[in-house]
């Protein structure tokens, strides 16, 4: 297959290099730059917002928090390298970082469905089973969850290098160190347990909780319980949302990687390959829209930053003052409700 060919950094010569114009150049630069930067900053936002968000219970925002470190890397790490090498239109920062970068490009893309997984199938415990989940609704048990998400990406990535040395290196054609996708068994795995198992866990989370959500609704007749179930039905469609967005964004990638890995098509155009696969990279900064609309709390302390920024009155005020809008108080369902 074309892309993969001469994968080894050390064996290549400046004629097996992709050279493109100084025009295409400078417009894949910028493009790249700027997806590189909101990236960053989204996600820097997103970690500074997510805790002061008082509406949040403990597992939703060290994990919400964990899904924006995971991303920040990606753009820090991976995506910001890759703007350097566009711009030099070659690799420069060896085979051993481009190794690194491969590895945690699949482990940041990893644990963020999988942080978002876990959110939904926290809330769905919670609903359904409030005893077993007020046992085990501890500080150890957020760390240990996210402990296992990292140490287990971290083993998914790692162990091709393992088996083959050179089984990540630069593609010309993303602009990026990539991967080869020939392991069968590494497709499979990654396959099954990334998109399709983590996105069938939120559906299935999702759907169950917002039908328990609704007939709750329904029996509530005062107007507390109806706002507070409201509350939680809309930060439900946060996650489904966040996922259809994560699905919409990976799938052309991952449906081409999968279509070359299996030698069903072999010849797909450089467009195609680096359009999908910075698609892919841009869901990384879509998190910080998707919480300020759906996520309580979330836009209410960004507009406060905000002002902060703009005046240093507002700072303290805004530090000082506790938000005294009506049912400020109640919780949705990724935070802290009466039954959790």
């Amino acid at each position: 297959m074309r892309m993969y060919a001469n994968f080894s950094l050390q064996n290549r010569t400046e004629d097996k290099l992709i050279r493109h114009s100084g025009t295409i150049v400078i417009l894949r630069t910028i493009l790249l730059g700027l997806i590189t930067v909101a990236i960053i900053f989204s996600n820097i936002i997103n970690m500074w917002i997510l805790r002061k968000v008082r509406e949040l219970q403990t597992l939703g925002k060290v994990l919400l928090i964990n899904l924006s470190v995971a991303d920040f890397i990606n753009g820090f790490f991976v995506c910001l390298p890759a703007v350097l090498a566009s711009a030099c239109d070659r690799w420069l920062l060896g085979t051993t970082y481009c190794t690194v970068s491969c590895i945690l490009h699949g482990i940041t893309c990893t644990v963020s469905i999988w942080c978002l997984a876990i959110v939904s199938l926290d809330r769905y415990i919670a609903i359904n089973f409030p005893v077993r989940y007020r046992n085990a609704k501890k500080m150890y048990y957020s760390i240990g969850i996210l402990i296992a998400v990292w140490l287990f990406s971290l083993i998914t990535f790692l162990s091709p290098h393992i088996f083959d040395s050179k089984y990540y290196g630069y593609q010309e054609t993303i602009v990026m160190c990539g991967m080869k996708w020939k392991s069968v068994i590494f497709c499979i795995a990654t396959g099954l347990y990334i998109p399709i198992l983590s996105a069938a866990v939120i559906f299935f989370s999702s759907y169950k909780v917002s039908k328990a959500l609704l007939a709750i609704q329904q029996a509530k007749t005062n107007r507390r319980g109806q706002v507070k179930c409201s509350r939680d039905l809309k930060a439900i469609r946060m996650l489904k949302i966040s996922t259809i967005c994560y699905i919409a964004a990976w799938g052309p990638y991952t449906l081409i990687a999968y279509l070359k890995a299996f030698n069903v098509f072999t010849d797909v155009p450089e467009e195609v390959e680096f359009t999908v696969a910075w698609l892919a990279n841009s869901n990384s900064f879509m998190n910080v829209i998707i919480y300020s609309g759906h996520l309580d709390g979330f836009l209410r302390q960004l507009k406060k930053n905000f002002s902060c920024c703009m005046c240093s009155r507002c700072c303290k005020d805004n530090a000082v003052y506790p938000d005294v809008r009506e049912d400020s108080n109640l919780p949705s369902t990724i935070t802290q409700t009466n039954i959790y």
